[in-house]
C-alpha cells in the first residue's frame, strides 16, 4: 500500500470514480478499474482512501457514551472481528473501532494516563529511532501504552525539545540521552471536570488528534542549574546530563504543574 499523500485533486478523481463505478466490496467490487485511472495507487489504496476518510457515510469526531457501549458489548461477544463490529455503529469504520478499542477501551490500556518515567522516555526514542513510526511495534515494548500513546508522547518529546536550545526530534533520535537534560517526565493532568475517557473521546485516526494524557511540558527547571535556559545542554556529556537528572528527579517532579 502506497504511503503518498493524497491531493485533493487525487480525492476529487477518487470520488468522482467511485460515484460511476460503485463502492462495492468484494467480488462485485470495481475497485480494480477504479485504481486503472489512478497511477501509483493500488486496489487497496483507493478502497481505504474512500471508507477511511471519504465516504460521506463516514462519521468522524468524538465517540458518544453510547457508541462505546455498544464497542464493548460487541468486543465481548465477537472479540476482534472488526468488520462485523463496526456495522453495529453507525458511520463508523472497522479501523476506527480497532483504534478506539485498543487506544482507549481496552483494560489494557488504563494506565495509558500515568506519568512517564525516565526510561520509558528513553526507551520510547531509542526505537522510534531505530523502527521510526511503527507505533505498533514500539508500543509492544511499553506495557499499558498504546500506539496512539505512544505517537503523542513523542510529538510533545520533540515539541518540547525544540523549544528548548534549539533541538530537534532527529537530535532527539540520535542521542535518547538527550532526554535527561529536561523536565519531561510530567505529571498526566486532565481537563477539569472530564473522565479520562471523555479526554480521549475522539476519533483516534484522525491525523490532528492529540490525546491529553499529560500536562504542558515545562522547558526549564530553574532551580537546577543543569536545567536553566542560561544553562547550554551542549556543555553537558549524555552520562553527565543523566546522572544530573537522576539525582534530582523528586525536585524536576515536585515542580510540574500536578
Amino acid at each position: 500500500m502506497s504511503r503518498r499523500v493524497w491531493p485533493k485533486r487525487e480525492d476529487e478523481e477518487l470520488t468522482s470514480l467511485v460515484q460511476h463505478f460503485g463502492d462495492r466490496r468484494g467480488k462485485d467490487g470495481k475497485w480494480a478499474e477504479i485504481s486503472k485511472r489512478l497511477p501509483g495507487r493500488t486496489n487497496k489504496d483507493c478502497r481505504k482512501r474512500w471508507f477511511h476518510s471519504l465516504d460521506p457515510a463516514l462519521r468522524k469526531g468524538r465517540w458518544t457514551k453510547e457508541e462505546d457501549e455498544i464497542l464493548l458489548s460487541a468486543y465481548q461477544r465477537l472479540g476482534p472481528a472488526w468488520k462485523e463490529i463496526a456495522l453495529l455503529i453507525k458511520g463508523r469504520k472497522d479501523d476506527q473501532c480497532a483504534k478506539r478499542y485498543n487506544d482507549i477501551l481496552n483494560p489494557l490500556a488504563k494506565d495509558r494516563l500515568k506519568n512517564w518515567s525516565l526510561e520509558e522516555d528513553q526507551y520510547l526514542t531509542a526505537k522510534v529511532n531505530e523502527l521510526g513510526h511503527r507505533w505498533a511495534t514500539i508500543a509492544a515494548g511499553l506495557p499499558g501504552r498504546p500506539p496512539l500513546t505512544c505517537r503523542n508522547r513523542w510529538r510533545r518529546l520533540s515539541k518540547g525539545l525544540s523549544s528548548m536550545g534549539g533541538l530537534s526530534s532527529t537530535d532527539l533520535t540520535s542521542s535518547p540521552d538527550a532526554l535527561s537534560s529536561s523536565a519531561f517526565i510530567s505529571t498526566p493532568r486532565e481537563p477539569a471536570g472530564l473522565s479520562s475517557q471523555a479526554t480521549d473521546n475522539q476519533t483516534p485516526n484522525e491525523s490532528h488528534l492529540l490525546e491529553t494524557d499529560s500536562t504542558q511540558i515545562s522547558p526549564s527547571v530553574p532551580e537546577n542549574p543543569a536545567l536553566s535556559p542560561l544553562f547550554s545542554i551542549e556543555d553537558l556529556s549524555p552520562s553527565t546530563l543523566e546522572a544530573t537528572v537522576r539525582q534530582q528527579l523528586p525536585d524536576i517532579q515536585s515542580c510540574i504543574e500536578p
